[in-house]
């Protein structure tokens, strides 16, 4: 029986908010580097960031990641307070423990130096620091000292074995053990601190703080050593921090745009990196060392790799999307693909080379409902009921902007270019990007397709009712079929490429109706699982593919041998919003913010 294996999976973004730290950690050999996004764990390639692996084992959203220092294992946690420790070897990722550690979010997570014990900081009205053997949870002391929840942790790495963490009470505690039990309390911070770490040899470790300020503490006792740039290290709060692999070089980034590396031993910067003028979105929230390579996040998603040598520009820039992907279109020579999610961020993928770009111009300003290509264009229509256009040449909106009456649905288009918008109370006629006709629809619009071989466009309505239009050249549509009630309100509609069929959702089911019979139900495909969102055809017309909120995908195929082809858990947790073929391989998105990539076998 054939079927369809996961070819490559392109990683969400980072999600940041502005202000606020984010951990993004690396593994031991500075090879990969990790970070929560949604209810997963995501392990991206720092030399080939479109090379992806993920962990699906938490329920609920996660929050943080961190190696064992031998590579062999991953701790990971989310917003309940639970950690989970799984294999990060194995492409199934076992789990080898997962237990609730703190009673609220896990925000911060570190390994001891011989693999042994985890401590994790975050939120909880008891304790919101914790020490523990991974392997059976048990406690390795009694470190409730914060009066605030705990932003960052981390252990000394040589022995006599040592805890630091940092706190939303201004606070950073150092703490001895184990048993571990507080040894000292450092007030010289007055605001948040953000993050702290051991150097690499323990000799030192570190705090930053929303105050601006990057301390340096001894490694044993918790004396200060120095105030890296005298007063202030930056110009605003300072988000996160990460040593270099030589342990006398330190990374910060900061609200202020710019990442800083100093000469810690010195007390000087030594370079800093701007990182662009956008507010908030090139604001840095986070940063990794990871052998060679020098990363910083911005809040905006961004992933920077920082050269030394070129420090106002960035050597690569890695993109993608943090929140919902609802549309996906190819361009016409299949080069390239256009993407577009909830916030109405639309990017550009160069899948050849894995460049992503950000479209230009004016584009949506909210969510984008559909998107549709024809030649050189791309149409789309958003909630904030306006229909606009991109020339795919130039990845570039241009001036269109034509305004719909009523909340757009769908989007269809004619083999000559005319553009059918359904909206939830008409439909919007546009061509050579004029308005042509605006018709009222009282029973309500949900989705429509045209036939360009009879110039019919079937539209389906509130009503459970596939409606069949003649759509002449004045721009008139005259109704000339209109079908029994289906079981259930659909969401979805399209007609194949060849126009020999046409594909109407129901609920969890898929009516294939034949547009020569009266648009007679000839087949009804009913083996998903919920509700069925969107389906997409290939351009053979030979294989139709169906997904909703259940996370799976169902392929249905019109050979000679009819064959229904199950994708489980395709996009795990999360609905599927959008299908794209290009041959025998599909592309999906969803909630997930993930591009998906499936390649029959």
């Amino acid at each position: 029986m054939a079927s369809y294996s996961l070819k490559s999976l392109y990683a969400p973004a980072p999600k940041l908010t502005r202000g606020v730290g984010f951990t993004v950690n690396g593994d031991p050999k500075g090879q990969k580097m990790l970070y929560a996004h949604g209810n997963a764990i995501y392990i991206r390639d720092l030399a080939h960031p479109e090379i992806c692996e993920a962990y699906y084992g938490h329920q609920n959203a996660t929050t943080v990641a961190a190696y064992s220092p031998s590579g062999n294992y991953i701790c990971s946690g989310d917003v309940t307070g639970k950690v989970i420790v799984w294999d990060a070897l194995m492409p199934e990722h076992i789990t080898k423990y997962e237990g609730k550690q703190l009673g609220g979010s896990i925000k911060d997570i570190c390994w001891n130096s011989e693999n042994n014990r985890i401590v994790v900081g975050g939120e909880g009205k008891e304790k919101v620091v914790h020490a523990f053997m991974w392997d059976s949870g048990s406690s390795v002391g009694n470190m409730s000292a914060h009066t605030k929840s705990c932003n960052s942790v981390s252990f000394k790495p040589t022995r006599p074995f040592k805890i630091v963490s940092g706190s939303e009470d201004y606070s950073v505690n150092l703490y001895s053990g184990p048993p571990f039990k507080l040894e000292t309390h450092i007030k010289v911070h007055n605001n948040f601190v953000n993050k702290v770490r051991y150097s690499t040899d323990g000799n030192v470790f570190c705090s930053a703080s929303s105050d601006g300020k990057v301390m340096i503490y001894d490694g044993k006792d918790g004396t200060v050593v120095s105030c890296l740039g005298g007063e202030k290290a930056h110009s605003m709060g300072v988000t996160s921090l990460s040593w270099g692999p030589t342990a006398t070089q330190l990374l910060t980034v900061s609200s202020d745009r710019t990442a800083k590396l100093w000469d810690v031993e010195a007390n000087q910067c030594v370079t800093t990196f701007k990182l662009g003028d956008s507010i908030p979105g090139d604001m840095q929230g986070s940063c990794v060392w990871a052998g060679d390579y020098m990363i910083t996040v911005s809040v905006n998603g961004n992933i920077n790799y920082l050269d030394k040598n070129n420090p106002d520009i960035p050597y690569r820039v890695v993109k993608g999307h943090d929140k919902s992907i609802n549309s996906f279109v190819m361009n016409e020579d299949g080069s390239k693909y256009y993407t577009t999610s909830y916030e109405g961020k639309c990017l550009r993928w160069n899948p050849a080379v894995f460049n992503i770009e950000e479209c230009k111009g004016t584009g949506h300003s909210s969510q984008v409902t559909r998107s549709v290509r024809h030649k050189d264009k791309v149409y789309s229509v958003g909630i904030e009921r306006t229909l606009r256009c991109m020339d795919t040449h130039e990845d570039l909106y241009t001036p269109l902007g034509l305004p719909m009456e009523s909340d757009p649905r769908d989007i269809t288009i004619s083999k000559e270019g005319v553009v059918f918008v359904t909206c939830e109370n008409h439909l919007t006629i546009v061509k050579n990007d004029g308005i042509q006709n605006t018709v009222p629809l009282p029973f309500g619009g949900v989705s429509a397709s045209f036939n360009s071989e009879k110039n019919q466009l079937a539209l389906l309505g509130k009503d459970k009712k596939v409606h069949l239009y003649q759509y002449g050249d004045d721009g008139k549509l005259e109704e000339v079929l209109l079908t029994e009630e289906l079981f259930e309100i659909g969401e979805m509609i399209r007609f194949s490429p060849n126009c020999s069929q046409l594909a109407v959702t129901s609920g969890k089911t898929i009516q294939i109706m034949n547009p020569d019979e009266n648009l007679k139900i000839t087949e009804s495909l009913t083996r998903a699982n919920a509700r069925v969102f969107c389906i997409e055809w290939s351009s053979d017309s030979k294989r139709l593919a169906g997904a909703g909120v259940d996370s799976h995908i169902n392929v249905y195929e019109f050979c000679d041998n009819k064959e229904k082809i199950y994708i489980h858990r395709a996009h795990p947790g999360s609905a599927i919003h959008a299908l794209q073929w290009v041959g025998n391989t599909l592309y999906s998105t969803g909630t997930d913010s993930c591009v998906r990539i499936w390649q029959r076998d």
